[in-house]
């Protein structure tokens, strides 16, 4: 009888243990695939950035070409020159 009772509690300790060893498992999944996503989300900052950059160099050159040719129009129009 206590042959069969030291059984049971070993199986009873081993059992926890396996679940244990799952939860383990499980929570190293999950930070294996946060660590993914962390990643992901960095590539994706630095594409972020550097397309931002981008467009922020086409839009100043865009303003400045408004502005000369605003110039121009204005010195057509005005005539300052041949007062």
């Amino acid at each position: 009888m206590a042959l069969v009772q030291t059984i049971s509690v070993s199986l009873q300790k081993l059992t926890m243990w396996i679940g244990m060893w799952k939860l383990v498992t499980h929570m190293f999944g999950l930070v294996t695939n946060a660590v993914d996503h962390v990643q992901s989300g960095t590539d994706a900052l630095h594409t972020a950035k550097s397309l931002q950059k981008k467009s922020r160099k086409c839009m100043i050159i865009s303003m400045v070409l408004l502005l000369i040719i605003a110039l121009i129009i204005v010195l057509s129009i005005l005539k300052p020159w041949k007062k």
